[in-house]
């Protein structure tokens, strides 16, 4: 979808792109991954009693790296490297590692989006810091923030769109965090056609749900083309699931169902 969204708008007219701005939150610069490497005397020991490799990086993913707990390693060559089997290096994470890099070539069409050349020199220098021009261009990224202040993204969006890329357990799990997000800080959502989004949202009368990927695209345009349609989508999405969301109700639901648990158990 996002392939579909970043080529269709980087190749529409100006029209479309003069109603809206697109903005990529969670972009983060920060922080640091560390790598693990398995002491290589280890591994020659290994391959010079032509063990199985492979089976001990299956079971080193495992167990989370538990020398103890991989079967496939000899009782002799678990003693001896017990406390060197493994060394931890620590590396920054560099921008162009950032998975939110990948998300952001996407959903510029690989920055053809862009036409200001310096904001294209500026967004390719992967530095966190204001642009002067930034509220000016089509495409704008949002640093990501700590908790505390992470809601703040959402001062600055009328429209949140949420992808489900495809049917999967991992989809099907998904909680309504968006929906509540949205709600609480008077947005509108646009939306895959999932079992949790259905539950609350209407099409056409609270937010937008798309069916496929290309769906997305008409539900942008729509949204852009009625700006009362997003106010009266706001309003009405506030008013549907502000009880759901709230949480008084939802500590006293809870306070319910354990005291019901605990009388079914004679505890109470």
């Amino acid at each position: 979808m996002f392939t579909d969204c970043g080529q269709v708008l980087s190749n529409s007219n100006s029209t479309l792109l003069d109603k809206i701005s697109i903005s990529l939150n969670g972009y983060d610069l920060r922080g640091s991954t560390n790598n693990i490497t398995i002491n290589p005397e280890l591994l020659k020991e290994i391959a010079d009693r032509n063990l199985n490799i492979a089976e001990l990086f299956k079971q080193f993913n495992q167990v989370g790296g538990a020398i103890d707990k991989i079967s496939c390693l000899p009782p002799d060559l678990k003693l001896k490297y017990a406390d060197r089997f493994t060394s931890t290096e620590q590396k920054p994470i560099q921008p162009h590692e950032s998975v939110w890099f990948q998300y952001e070539k996407i959903i510029t069409d690989n920055y053809k989006l862009i036409k200001d050349p310096d904001y294209l020199a500026y967004l390719q220098r992967y530095v966190n810091e204001p642009y002067e021009n930034e509220n000016t261009q089509v495409y704008r990224r949002y640093f990501t923030k700590n908790i505390n202040s992470y809601a703040t993204h959402y001062d600055n969006t009328d429209v949140s769109i949420v992808l489900l890329k495809n049917d999967s357990e991992f989809n099907r799990c998904k909680s309504a965090l968006k929906i509540c997000e949205a709600q609480a800080k008077h947005c509108v959502l646009i939306v895959s056609s999932h079992p949790i989004y259905n539950l609350y949202l209407r099409h056409g009368v609270n937010s937008l749900i798309a069916q496929d990927s290309r769906d997305y695209i008409k539900l942008i345009k729509r949204y852009a083309n009625n700006p009362n349609m997003v106010v009266d989508h706001q309003n009405q999405l506030r008013e549907d699931v502000k009880d759901v969301f709230d949480l008084t109700k939802i500590t006293e639901k809870r306070v319910a169902f354990y005291k019901e648990l605990l009388h079914k158990k004679g505890r109470i």
